[in-house]
C-alpha cells in the first residue's frame, strides 16, 4: 500500500512538474511573439520617423524656393512698374515737344 501511494504521488508531481514545463514554454513562446512584434514595431517607427524626416526636408526645400520665387516676382514686378513709368514717361515728352 506505501509503494502504490509512493507511486501515486510521484506520478502526481511529475504530471504537475510536465504542467509547470508546459505552461512555461507557452508562456516562453507568447514573451517571444510579444519580442518580435516589438521590434517590427520599433523598426516600423524607426521607417516613419525617417520619412517624416524626408518630409521636413522636402517641405524645408520647397520653403527655401518658394522665398526665392517671390523675391525673384518682387524684383520682376518693380522692374515692370519702373518700365512702365518710364515708357509713359518717353510718351509723354514728345507730344510736350510738338506743341
Amino acid at each position: 500500500k506505501q509503494w502504490y501511494q509512493r507511486r501515486v504521488a510521484i506520478t502526481a508531481g511529475k504530471e504537475r512538474q510536465n504542467t509547470h514545463e508546459n505552461n512555461m514554454f507557452r508562456y516562453t513562446q507568447k514573451i517571444e511573439q510579444i519580442k518580435q512584434q516589438m521590434k517590427w514595431s520599433q523598426k516600423e517607427l524607426e521607417d516613419w520617423l525617417e520619412e517624416a524626416s524626408h518630409r521636413d526636408e522636402d517641405a524645408m526645400t520647397l520653403m527655401k524656393y518658394a522665398k526665392i520665387d517671390d523675391a525673384k516676382i518682387k524684383e520682376l514686378t518693380l522692374k515692370l512698374e519702373k518700365l512702365t513709368e518710364d515708357r509713359g514717361k518717353k510718351k509723354k515728352v514728345p507730344t510736350a515737344t510738338l506743341r
